[in-house]
């Protein structure tokens, strides 16, 4: 990939650096993009740092050799910066605040008390990571890779360079790929574990998580990730979209044919941008609108049977 314009190579490469107790540099890197080698996996795990690999089990297969990364940041064990102001609140664990300097706040919590953070420049490019000191005899930090900050930071900096995320499952089926596009319980999956039992040769990229690239001239390429639903299907590989699909469970199977405008605003509604940065969200729906225009959509209506296959293919097909 190295011969590819550089404005077109879909992987980034996140650098998490740290240091022992001896004060020795430590490094891990993870890539989401085209495939990793996995023989570089044995040499990933002896020299990253144990603290950095901790529950980092979802992404073992997307790491490498350090190389340099597009995102690079440092972790600390130090106090969390004071808070900007607020610009999202996510409801959950995570808050996001707008630094005097320009710079992003991402703070997560349990309850009251803020875990870790992480202060990233504007362009996404480089950040610290911060775990407050804890109280004696309380557990200590825990990875800075752990769900969602490591996922979060591949996001704005792909809303940022014209690549969109979405909350799919994604299939390689017969050379190329079906994205099936849905809101948490709409059976992506279910889909997954379905196909993977009917069709074994074919490829399951994921069952939450695809990354799609339009920057291209033709055709809109698929990524697997490492965040996966509950099938826990996860691929490095890759492969040129052929269809769209949006799941809707119903009592009998069938796809009916969507407009662009309508494809673009449903893809939008299952993407993670940064709405807080308005030109990074305005990038992510014009990647939609991308996506929609040049690849034909359907709303897939579907009974829980290996019929959704055959549907899948014939319409895609047709």
């Amino acid at each position: 990939f190295a011969e590819l314009p550089e404005v077109l190579h879909p992987r980034i490469i996140l650098e998490v650096e740290s240091h022992d107790l001896l004060g020795r540099e430590l490094k891990l890197a993870v890539a989401v993009g085209p495939a990793v080698d996995p023989r570089i996996e044995e040499a990933i795990e002896a020299e990253g740092d144990p603290q950095l690999l901790r529950e980092a089990f979802h992404v073992r297969h997307f790491m490498l050799i350090d190389r340099g990364g597009d995102i690079e940041v440092e972790v600390r064990r130090d106090a969390v910066p004071k808070p900007g102001a607020q610009v999202f609140e996510s409801e959950g664990v995570w808050r996001a605040y707008h630094q005097s300097d320009g710079r992003l706040l991402l703070t997560f919590r349990v309850g009251r008390k803020v875990y870790k953070a992480a202060l990233m420049d504007a362009a996404i490019t480089t950040g610290v990571i911060y775990f407050p000191p804890s109280p004696l005899g309380a557990s200590g930090p825990r990875s800075a890779l752990q769900f969602p900050l490591d996922e979060m930071l591949f996001q704005q900096r792909w809303a940022r360079d014209g690549l969109v995320e979405v909350h799919s499952c994604g299939v390689r089926d017969r050379g190329s790929v079906f994205l099936f596009a849905g809101h948490s319980g709409a059976g992506k999956s279910t889909l997954a574990k379905l196909w993977h039992h009917c069709e074994p040769r074919s490829l399951i990229l994921s069952d939450d998580r695809v990354l799609l690239d339009p920057r291209g001239p033709s055709r809109i390429r698929a990524f697997g990730t490492p965040w996966h639903g509950t099938g826990r299907f996860g691929s490095t590989e890759q492969g040129n979209l052929r269809a769209l699909f949006f799941l809707e469970q119903a009592k009998t199977t069938e796809a009916i044919r969507l407009h662009p405008a309508e494809a673009a605003a449903r893809l939008f509604t299952r993407t993670f941008p940064p709405i807080w940065n308005r030109e990074a969200t305005e990038t992510v729906v014009n990647a939609c609108g991308a996506v929609a225009e040049r690849t034909p959509a359907f709303l897939l209506r579907f009974r829980k049977d290996a019929g959704v296959i055959d549907v899948a293919r014939r319409t895609a097909a047709a």
